[in-house]
């Protein structure tokens, strides 16, 4: 299996403009560079392309770039990390629930105690997504351009803030229309009105969101209700999938 890290794919469209790749927090660079240093700079930056597995093509490289805000909303260190750094932090039911979803797979709940990966497995998935839109374009780019990754403590603020009567808020706007949502660490303390704003709009429009909670089944029924339940499980006429990892018993 290859190995999708976006600074790689990141590092070889630099090269293919003539740019060296800086690490963060790095000076800037200077004026000009000799050619030396630029065919040196090239060369490590294809190097890393084979070690991805990436085709020898601008277009993949260009759509990479272009996929890099998708790929930047992602918890900190995550859109970083190799792939067997991520992997290595999922439980492996979890691990397989993401490798094989696929667009048009209905929604997705992974549930949990903390540390078992459900952060991670979903940031795994957005990784594949856009790597695979990278490589095959079309419509798998299209669909990965709209991802929307969404913490569920932030959501609420804004819903909370928000008046009855001034409009929906470009945050819960961005949540409706994307072709695939990531609410992240639904809690106890979520507001329920923003979102069954989300859920409803996104249910009567068959768009699968993926949801990572703490919280089991029986807990999220009696927190937010049948109605929102079944929204975060279905997907239009799809039931969807959850994946439940249980405490081990102590």
């Amino acid at each position: 299996m290859t190995d999708f890290s976006d600074d790689d794919l990141a590092a070889r469209a630099d090269a293919s403009q003539g740019r060296s790749p800086e690490p963060e927090g790095s000076p800037p660079a200077p004026a000009s560079a000799t050619l030396a240093d630029v065919l040196a700079a090239a060369q490590r930056a294809r190097a890393a392309c084979e070690a991805a597995g990436l085709p020898e093509t601008t277009d993949a490289q260009e759509r990479h770039l272009r996929l890099r805000p998708v790929l930047e909303q992602l918890p900190a260190g995550m859109h970083r990390a190799t792939r067997r750094e991520l992997e290595a932090r999922i439980e492996p039911r979890i691990l397989r629930a993401v490798l094989n979803w696929r667009w048009g797979g209905g929604n997705l709940v992974l549930m949990g105690a903390t540390g078992c990966g459900k952060t991670s497995g979903a940031a795994h998935l957005v990784r594949r997504l856009c790597y695979e839109a990278a490589i095959h374009g079309g419509q798998a780019f299209e669909l990965a351009s709209m991802i929307r990754w969404q913490s569920c403590r932030d959501l609420s603020e804004v819903g909370r803030e928000t008046r009855l009567g001034t409009g929906t808020p470009e945050a819960i706007q961005r949540c409706q229309f994307a072709r695939l949502l990531v609410l992240n660490d639904l809690g106890t303390n979520d507001d329920r009105t923003t979102l069954e704003r989300v859920l409803d709009a996104r249910y009567e429009r068959g768009w699968p969101t993926l949801t990572t909670t703490g919280l089991g089944a029986p807990e999220i029924s009696r927190l937010f209700g049948d109605a929102l339940s079944r929204r975060l499980f279905e997907c239009g006429a799809d039931r969807g999938k959850f994946v439940e990892i249980k405490r081990a018993a102590s």
